[in-house]
């Protein structure tokens, strides 16, 4: 009988299998030198778990500059002023609110979230006086530093894999992935049949990994020179991959099944097309020299000038009005897709074909870290304050975990009262279940253990364990690396090892009371709630979806394209909502109220996505200007269709903070739905128009593929309007 849950993964059991040799290793280092903490050497190694050698690297690297900044930083400034409480509360306050602002950016957040755990951890220290905390942050610098050291010699020595050979794999995954849903997309329209309805998620599967290795970028550069090289051509092939993607979406749109007559006139020439196509991917797939993959799409400019000709042909000779307009533009949006899926692949292997030559300009995106951002400047005033009370309260009541408490109102301090909560119980799990492990080993296997091997191999199994659920879904990560770090502060005392359940029940106590100061101060000052923070997310894509759709109608009436600038409005209005799906977890732990408000947002979120999805391909679609002659002749309806769209993108935030009645989206809807009738009508007379009959095949092509694409916004635009039209009444 087979457990499928029972199966470990294999690359997840060589990393937690690295972990867990790096923590026998640190134990017996820190019992051989009677390092008087040596648990951080241990809790050092399970942080570190990274599935990469460069990963490791770059999270070792951070977490000793934090450490040891942070541990100057106490010495210097607030050691001097143990005897002056309300100086020392001052400067905890300033010092922890910028750690905890930047710690919350992206600029190295790593590093000023642990300098602000040992903030906090030297500044109990503090009272005692200078020497104290200058004695223990030496101690804690060289126990982590143990760690470390440990950790890398364990990255490069037991199944080192680079981060570079991961992205290599996903690279080559993604292009395997994206050549089989393209081969079962061109399958249905050559065969005029809807596609496949697994098509569509099996395409939104890859996303998640170019996510990914966008993540494993700087990690890779950490590699050598070799790989510092790549990093911008890295960056390039990943955004590229994720153009090729979102690409073939519409080919898994089931509105797009191409009708039976067109496809069978033209058959033979759509089909040299399409094995073009599939031949030059084959060969992107296999790693082709370079220039393979040009010199193959080159063969496809006669095969596509032969499938111009053929509807041309079909065009004049009046074969084509038996169809439908719809069926018409839809076909023509299809080939627009498939020209455009041919510059993806031109790209894409263009990607690796030199070093970095070009300014590497994401410094200017990181300066925003630096910007105040309000949400995160109130957040990092809460967590200030909240360190602060937590300071002066255990230091008057002199409580033996002290430590842990202020350490946990660090940690569980978040954005909102969900993602607190959320962090509150990943913790509090994680202390638990470290502890009662580490009393039955005190219980089971401290009478019997009288030598080192038996204790390093129960340290070994538990710490195995830890690290395997650290490198797992972020629902068991955090409790894994919980879990650890209680266990072997129990276990791991001290020089004298005398093993003592009390460490754990401390800290499990510690835990509780810091959980319930940091929610406290959130709920109370300043309150965040995630659901309404999903809320503005949704709220921001649609002003951006306006803003980007006002320059792509100006672009349909006549304007100067600006690409570039429409693909990076894009990419910002989208990854608002990628960030609502990272958050929606922490907003159903907010209560009653919240469930009900996410019931109505999450389809309204996911409405707004593909509506975003297809305002994106509109601006991939518009790469130079339309004709005016045949602009002219569907201009009325065209031009109220446009005007239509642009006015109901201004009114949908309203919709959502309803500040107009919901009865007024659903109106909004149907008048779309009519302007886009009206539209497919000045098609139908357009396409047989002597103009559009004297105009060359491609002019028409391009243009009925963009009106297409407006037709496909439309309607989703109808349908977040349908979503928007169920919200709660209040």
């Amino acid at each position: 009988m087979a457990f499928p849950f029972l199966t470990l993964d294999p690359e997840r059991t060589r990393t937690a299998t690295r972990t867990a040799v790096a923590s026998v290793v640190s134990l017996c280092i820190v019992l051989i030198y009677r390092f008087p903490e040596g648990y951080w050497a241990l809790i050092t190694c399970l942080v570190m778990t990274q599935a990469s050698v460069g990963a490791s690297i770059d999270k070792g690297i951070l977490r000793l500059i934090g450490t040891v900044v942070a541990c100057m930083l106490a010495v210097v400034w607030l050691a001097p002023l143990n005897q002056s409480p309300l100086a020392f509360l001052l400067v905890t306050f300033a010092i922890i609110t910028i750690a905890a602002y930047l710690g919350s950016g992206s600029v190295y957040p790593y590093a000023f979230v642990i300098g602000g755990v040992t903030l906090v951890m030297v500044a109990v220290l503090g009272f005692e006086g200078q020497n104290v905390s200058a004695s223990k942050g030496l101690a804690r610098s060289g126990e982590i530093l143990v760690g470390v050291v440990v950790s890398w010699f364990c990255a490069f020595a037991i199944w080192p894999r680079r981060a570079s050979d991961q992205i290599d794999q996903i690279v080559d995954r993604t292009i395997a992935r994206t050549r089989a849903a393209f081969e079962e997309a061109v399958g249905a329209i050559v065969d005029s049949r809807p596609p496949p309805p697994r098509l569509r998620d099996e395409l939104a599967d890859v996303e998640p990994d170019l996510h990914t290795m966008l993540a494993l970028v700087p990690a890779a550069a950490r590699e050598g020179r070799a790989h510092r090289h790549r990093t911008q051509a890295r960056r390039r092939l990943a955004i590229h991959l994720e153009r090729l993607r979102a690409t073939l979406l519409p080919l898994a749109d089931p509105i797009g099944a191409l009708p039976n007559g067109l496809v069978d006139a033209t058959k033979d020439e759509l089909s040299a097309v399409l094995d073009t196509i599939r031949s030059a991917w084959r060969i992107l797939e296999r790693s082709s020299e370079e220039g393979e993959v040009d010199r193959a799409l080159d063969a496809i400019r006669p095969r596509r000038q032969a499938l111009e000709r053929r509807i041309d042909e079909l065009r004049r000779s009046g074969a084509t009005r038996e169809l439908s307009a719809r069926d018409v533009i839809g076909f023509h949006g299809i080939l627009g897709t498939l020209r455009e899926v041919e510059t993806q692949l031109h790209a894409v292997s263009r990607c690796g074909e030199a070093p970095d030559d070009d300014t590497d300009t994401s410094w200017r995106e990181r300066l925003h870290t630096f910007s105040i951002d309000e949400p995160r400047r109130r957040y990092a005033i809460k967590t200030g304050l909240a360190v602060c009370f937590a300071v002066a309260l255990l230091n008057v009541l002199q409580w033996e975990s002290s430590v842990s408490a202020m350490i946990t109102v660090f940690i569980v301090s978040q954005l909102s009262i969900g993602g607190s909560v959320r962090k509150a119980m990943l913790r509090l799990s994680g202390a638990f279940l470290g502890g009662v492990l580490a009393l039955i080993a005190i219980l089971v296997l401290t009478p019997h253990i009288s030598t080192l091997p038996p204790f390093a191999l129960a340290i070994f199994v538990v710490m195995f364990g830890c690290a395997y659920a650290y490198t797992g879904p972020e629902s068991s990560s955090y409790a894994g690396l919980q879990t650890g770090l209680a266990f072997v502060i129990v276990l791991v005392a001290g020089p004298k090892q005398e093993t003592s359940i009390m460490p754990g029940v401390y800290r499990l106590v510690g835990v509780m009371l810091g959980t319930a100061i940091s929610i406290g101060v959130e709920t109370v000052l300043w309150p965040s709630h995630a659901y309404v923070d999903l809320r503005d997310r949704i709220r921001d894509s649609l002003v951006g979806a306006g803003t980007l759709f006002r320059s792509l109608s100006s672009a349909l009436r006549g304007a100067p394209p600006e690409r570039d600038e429409w693909l990076r409005r894009a990419h910002v209005a989208r990854q608002r909502l990628t960030d609502f799906w990272q958050i929606l977890g922490e907003a159903l732990l907010e209560g009653k109220e919240a469930r009900a408000a996410v019931a109505f947002e999450l389809p309204v979120a996911t409405a707004t996505d593909e509506m975003m999805h297809r305002i994106a391909r509109l601006a991939v679609r518009i790469d130079r200007p339309v004709n005016p002659e045949l602009r002219a002749l569907v201009e009325p309806a065209l031009e109220d269709l446009l005007d239509g769209v642009e006015g109901t993108l201004d009114r949908l935030p309203s919709y959502l903070d309803g500040a107009r009645p919901p009865a007024e989206a659903s109106a909004d809807g149907d008048a779309l739905r009519a302007a886009n009738l009206r539209l497919l009508d000045a098609v139908e007379t357009a396409r047989t128009d002597r103009r559009t009959l004297e105009l060359p095949e491609a002019e028409v092509s391009f243009f009925f593929g963009l009106l297409d694409a407006v037709v496909r916004i439309a309607q989703g635009i109808s349908v977040t309007c349908g979503a928007l039209s169920r919200a709660p009444q209040t």
